[in-house]
């Protein structure tokens, strides 16, 4: 079971024409089971929203009244059931690592050293989980390892990904082990 938590240190990720994702946290059950809640923007209006994924079912709460709806899981704009498979690709896929040196980090309770791991990602990287992914984008990458741990528990993104992106826009992901693992199951009523 997987913790993350995505936000964006500057500016955000275009969904669709006009709704932009500001922050992003759940939990994700490979191979198939994730739930997560999103902070969006539209038109100067911040909304929040839930989504439920669990195989090829998904589920979302209506932006008006908050119920549950079911809705086509490939009609997501974000795969997040892959966040982990994707997050271990896109380690492997960076291109031209260097050591830039070691930080302490510290995060909510958890505090470590890690060595800070800078190169460039190609787009098709991310493509499994963010449909849109401009594949011929490449864009610099930092990679925060825990030297105790042998574990890679932050990634900064830097640059657009997807249409709609601006040249400055950066994301962060925050990876956790969930202990015990994240229940996970359909929501009561949802259509």
């Amino acid at each position: 079971s997987l913790g993350f938590v995505l936000e964006h240190p500057t500016g955000s990720t275009e969904l669709s024409p006009g709704l932009l994702l500001i922050r992003a946290e759940g939990a994700a059950n490979p191979p198939d089971r994730f739930r997560l809640a999103l902070e969006l923007e539209a038109s100067g209006s911040f909304l929040e929203l839930e989504v439920i994924g669990i195989g090829a079912a998904a589920w979302m709460t209506n932006l008006f009244s908050g119920e549950w709806e079911s809705v086509p899981a490939d009609a997501l704009p974000v795969r997040w059931d892959q966040a982990g498979a994707v997050f271990a690709a896109a380690i492997v896929a960076v291109e031209s690592p260097q050591l830039a040196g070691s930080e302490p980090v510290a995060e909510g309770e958890d505090s470590y050293t890690a060595w800070v791991i800078r190169g460039t990602l190609p787009g098709t990287a991310l493509a499994a989980a963010l449909p849109g992914t401009l594949a011929e984008q490449a864009v610099p990458v930092t990679v925060w390892a825990d030297q105790a741990e042998r574990r890679l528990p932050r990634l900064r993104l830097e640059g657009p990904l997807v249409s709609g992106d601006l040249p400055e826009v950066s994301r962060v992901l925050t990876l956790t082990a969930l202990q015990p693992p994240a229940e996970i199951a359909a929501p009561a009523g949802g259509g």
